[in-house]
């Protein structure tokens, strides 16, 4: 799982403050203080201050750390999840298989059936990564044998 952009923003603190609790591993989070900190800001963390160390540093890392504590403490889908419905830009990796199955791909419609008639039957292929609205996406047929198109490719060519 990739645990994405850290907590820069106080309210970001107060949420995995907030997450942590309710996982009941806050207490054994030894930069929980600096969490606090982070949380009563009236700022964001200043990116720019980070590389000089000291408190902008500190707060950085206590929230890096803590995302990935709550990374360990979960199964990588519920952590993936629960960051999403928290508002956290993270990611996961999936085994290919693992992609079709997503509930939120299939929602989205990614699986997509591609009828084989040769062989009888159909198959579920990756679909669109994105969904277009103005020019939608579809698979018009499946792939080529070998072999299918070669006369027609020759002859485009003026080699047949």
């Amino acid at each position: 799982i990739n645990t994405g952009f850290f907590p820069r923003y106080p309210e970001q603190f107060k949420t995995v403050i907030a997450w942590m609790r309710e996982l009941d591993i806050l207490d054994e989070f030894e930069e929980a203080p600096l969490l606090e900190v982070a949380a009563a800001r009236d700022r964001m963390l200043d990116f720019g201050r980070i590389t000089e160390g000291g408190e902008e540093a500190a707060l950085l890392a206590a929230g890096r750390e803590a995302m990935n504590l709550l990374a360990a403490s979960l199964p990588a889908y519920d952590f993936f999840e629960g960051a999403q419905e928290r508002g956290f830009q993270v990611g996961i990796i999936y085994a290919p298989e693992e992609v079709i199955g997503d509930p939120h791909f299939v929602a989205r419609g990614f699986p997509t059936e591609v009828e084989h008639p040769e062989l009888g039957r159909s198959f579920t292929y990756p679909g669109a990564p994105w969904r277009f609205g103005a020019s939608p996406w579809a698979i018009s047929r499946r792939p080529p044998l070998i072999g299918e198109h070669t006369e027609e490719l020759l002859a485009e060519l003026g080699l047949a």
